[in-house]
C-alpha cells in the first residue's frame, strides 16, 4: 500500500498558498478565479502599497485606515504638511503592519529646482520588509516605483526573541 496520497505534492502546496488576489484582477484557471499573490513577502509589500495609497476615510467602517500619499504630492515644496508624512506613516504602520512586517527607515520629499518651480514633489520611502530586505519606494504623480537595495538591516537576537509566535495586526495574522 502506497502512502503517496497522504503526502501533498509540491504543486498542491503551491496552490494552497494564496494570500490575496493580485490587482488588477486577472482570471487564472490554475489558481481559481483570480491570479493570487503567493508569497508572504509580496503580500506584505502589496498591503504596504495599499496602505500608502488609501486616503483616510475611504473605508467607512475604518475611517482612520490609510496614509493618502497622493494628496501630499500636490503640496508646495517646503510646506509644513510635508513634514507630517513620516509621523503619519509611523502611526499607520504601528497599527496596521507592525514590526516585523514593515520597518520604516526614512520618508522624505525631494524635488529639483525645476520640479519645485512646476509644483512637483516626489516622496522617497526607505523601508524594510521583515527585518532584512531594504527597498526604496518612490511615489510620483504618475505612480509608484520600487527598487530593491543591496543594503540589509539586522535585528538583534533580543528584538527577534521579543516577536510573538502568533503575530496579529489589524491587516493580517502570521502563525
Amino acid at each position: 500500500m502506497s502512502l503517496n496520497h497522504f503526502i501533498p505534492q509540491r504543486n498542491e502546496e503551491a496552490l494552497k498558498v494564496q494570500y490575496q488576489p493580485l490587482f488588477p484582477l486577472v482570471y487564472d484557471g490554475l489558481f481559481g478565479p483570480y491570479k493570487p499573490v503567493s508569497s508572504l513577502r509580496e503580500s506584505i509589500q502589496k498591503d504596504f502599497e495599499y496602505l500608502l495609497l488609501t486616503n483616510p476615510g475611504e473605508w467607512p467602517m475604518n475611517p482612520d485606515l490609510g496614509i493618502g500619499v497622493k494628496r501630499y504630492l500636490f503640496e508646495t515644496y517646503g510646506s509644513p504638511d510635508l513634514g507630517k508624512i513620516q509621523e503619519r506613516m509611523r502611526i499607520q504602520l504601528e497599527r496596521y503592519l507592525p514590526f516585523p512586517f514593515v520597518q520604516l527607515i526614512s520618508a522624505k520629499f525631494e524635488a529639483s529646482k525645476e520640479e519645485q518651480d512646476r509644483g512637483i514633489v516626489n516622496l522617497k520611502i526607505k523601508y524594510a520588509i521583515f527585518d532584512d530586505l531594504v527597498r526604496m519606494l518612490v511615489v510620483t504623480r504618475e505612480g509608484i516605483d520600487i527598487v530593491d537595495s543591496e543594503e540589509r538591516t539586522q535585528v538583534t537576537d533580543i528584538a527577534r526573541a521579543a516577536i510573538p509566535k502568533n503575530l496579529i495586526s489589524s491587516m493580517r495574522t502570521v502563525r
